[in-house]
């Protein structure tokens, strides 16, 4: 996936721990469609992914 994103948000992603703890920290209001949609996914691989430790 491709995002378009400034140098000074590439740095606040980074100092998150990547974007997958960025996407995940940030309120969904704050993100722009693209950005939601990603969350979205990463939500659903992370609830896939304890449904399957847990089984």
């Amino acid at each position: 996936m491709r995002l378009r994103i400034s140098t000074n948000g590439l740095k606040t992603i980074e100092h998150n721990g990547g974007i997958d703890s960025y996407l995940l920290s940030i309120a969904s209001t704050k993100l722009s469609a693209e950005a939601r949609r990603l969350k979205k996914r990463i939500e659903r691989a992370l609830a896939s992914k304890q449904d399957a430790v847990a089984a």
